[in-house]
């Protein structure tokens, strides 16, 4: 008499870092990429290009001489929605997924503090905070009868184990991969801008980031035409990154006629502290057959 069993085998590998020593170029870039039109709807519509402009709650991110052109005080919220599609192809099969996402781009209060009639006309402090990158994206891509499995990867270099002792060489392979990304990178501001006789703005800003970065990719294969054990393997990596950022911007803008206006801005680069997490499971399914 045939008896059919059913074996799952896990195999789980875990390097934590309590802190990075390095990162990849690509790391640095993912982490670097800031977009300011998360800001307030004034921002975002004209794509971040504020320098020169000012009166508006994003002048702490992008140029904090802006805070000494209010004339009194605000207080504001900006949602956003954002939406993205990721296509893939694989093996002339094309796969698409979209996601819709309802999130905060900007809050925060310009405090008009002073109002005087000598050389310094006006001070306004800012607190506020506003996203600067929104790392939440999926996609997806899948095949079907291929004739590579991701066993032979794992056999490389190994020469007690071929991936042909639980997967016979007739086996074609249906392989699906999910690339999953959350996070996102926010900054809280700390901000002051003078006013010297509405001529000439100065500003600074003392920004503290808050930095969350999580990347799953999901890798799983099924068989068709199998005649040994093997039924599916998993294969997950996932990387977490997290930490806290500080930057300082200075700031200045010349208004010498009423219609024209010129900023310009420093920011110091972000000095950041980074933990850093990486992760791999594997885990595969098993048919055999006892007597």
């Amino acid at each position: 008499m045939k008896k059919n069993k059913f074996v799952t085998l896990c195999v789980i590998a875990a390097l934590p870092f309590a802190t990075a020593t390095a990162q990849t170029p690509g790391d640095l870039l993912n982490l670097s990429q800031y977009n300011y039109s998360f800001g307030t709807a004034r921002s975002a519509a004209l794509g971040g290009a504020f320098t020169s402009l000012g009166a508006d709650l994003s002048s702490m991110n992008i140029n904090p001489a802006g805070l000494g052109i209010y004339r009194g005080s605000e207080v504001g919220i900006s949602p956003s929605l954002t939406w993205s599609n990721m296509e893939s192809g694989f093996q002339g099969r094309s796969n698409d997924y979209s996601r819709t996402r309802f999130s905060l781009g900007n809050v925060g209060a310009a405090l008009n503090l002073y109002q005087g009639t000598g050389a310094l006309t006006s001070f306004t402090l800012g607190v506020g905070y506003t996203k600067l990158a929104d790392f939440n994206t999926t996609s997806a891509a899948y095949g079907q009868g291929i004739g590579q499995s991701m066993t032979e990867v794992f056999a490389e270099g190994d020469n007690y184990y071929a991936p042909w002792n639980n997967l016979s060489k007739d086996a074609r392979i249906n392989p699906s991969l999910y690339n999953i990304n959350k996070g996102s990178i926010g900054e809280y501001d700390i901000s002051g801008g003078f006013n010297f006789q509405n001529i000439l703005y100065l500003g600074f800003t003392v920004g503290i980031q808050d930095i969350y970065f999580r990347n799953e990719n999901n890798y799983s294969e099924t068989y068709s035409n199998n005649t040994l054990p093997l039924n599916r393997l998993n294969y997950i990596r996932t990387l977490r990154q997290d930490g806290t950022g500080v930057n300082f911007k200075f700031g200045a803008i010349l208004r010498p006629v009423d219609n024209l206006r010129i900023g310009v801005a420093i920011h110091t680069p972000t000095y950041v502290s980074m933990n850093e997490e990486y992760t791999e499971y594997m885990s595969a399914e098993f048919n055999t057959q006892q007597n």
